[in-house]
């Protein structure tokens, strides 16, 4: 057998491999009891270290571990949120993307000296990988401003959804004043803990496969119901920073009148981090 029929049985193989594996995977996400058993194996592992965190950050962690998200107010000042606004708006016709009424600039730190009050943050890591129990990686920093639009049914972000399974941590700041008018951030405190996700898991019999991320608002309603939780409506002044663990169910609610001005931070995990992933792609567009 000469080597080129040695390589291509090798790549045969692994292609046969690869491609049980992927099977194996499709299998274990449409059955609610083998994706029951892998999402608590991946929590097992976490490594929490809160050894690191000041007075005040432990306590910001300990209302994230209760309800999914924290509030602190007051931030960013008035005039810190008034400069981002600005930059983004000179900046927004050559670089942001339109997403229906949603326009955003993902990378904006690099081209907003101003954003990168937010981008480079170290309270924000500090307090997410004490969380996830991971290093976390800042994958981009994005703007964003939402309008009205009769047409849209959701608000940023689109329906009911959980980014996924696994701990996830985003750091939003409000630049401008957030009324139950203008979109504000809507998510169901607890729905963020593995015990609740199992119990999502088991009672919604009308959600299929387990693994899909996006929610209808009728399973919404159910799933109050199951939790014994009403949806809290962030409203907040200019300069509000939120953390959330967005496994937690969300989304932001339809905007009325005015407008959204706000900032995010989009971090992951390092042992879930890709190399050239769809969000980091979305700022090779801003040429510096």
């Amino acid at each position: 057998m000469n080597n080129v029929t040695i390589n291509h049985c090798l790549d045969l193989e692994i292609r046969l491999i690869m491609k049980g594996f992927t099977m194996l995977k499709k299998f274990v996400k449409s059955n609610k009891y083998l994706f029951s058993l892998a999402l608590s194996y991946k929590e097992s592992k976490l490594n929490k270290d809160s050894s690191k965190l000041s007075d005040d950050e432990l306590k910001f962690l300990q209302e994230l571990e209760e309800n999914g998200v924290v509030v602190i107010p007051n931030f960013y000042s008035e005039e810190e949120c008034k400069s981002m606004i600005a930059s983004f708006e000179a900046l927004s016709d050559k670089h942001a993307k339109q997403y229906a009424n949603d326009k955003r600039i993902f990378g904006i730190e690099k081209i907003s000296d101003i954003h990168n009050l937010h981008h480079d943050n170290q309270m924000f890591k500090r307090i997410g990988e004490a969380y996830v129990g991971d290093e976390l990686i800042l994958q981009t920093t994005m703007a964003a401003k939402i309008v009205p639009d009769e047409k849209e049914e959701f608000g940023s972000g689109g329906s009911w959804h959980r980014d996924s399974f696994s701990k996830q941590f985003k750091a939003i700041t409000y630049l401008d004043d957030v009324s139950i008018d203008n979109g504000p951030f809507m998510y169901i405190k607890g729905s963020h803990k593995m015990e609740n996700i199992k119990k999502i898991l088991f009672e919604l019999d009308s959600h299929n496969p387990p693994s899909n991320f996006r929610y209808t608002n009728e399973e919404i309603e159910k799933i109050k119901e199951i939790l014994n939780e009403e949806i809290t409506y962030f409203t907040a002044p200019k300069g509000t920073l939120v953390l959330a663990d967005i496994r937690g169910l969300h989304t932001g609610m339809p905007i009325k009148e005015g407008h959204r001005y706000s900032v995010f931070n989009y971090y992951i995990a390092k042992s879930y981090y890709q190399n050239d992933n769809e969000i980091e792609k979305l700022a090779t567009y801003n040429n510096v």
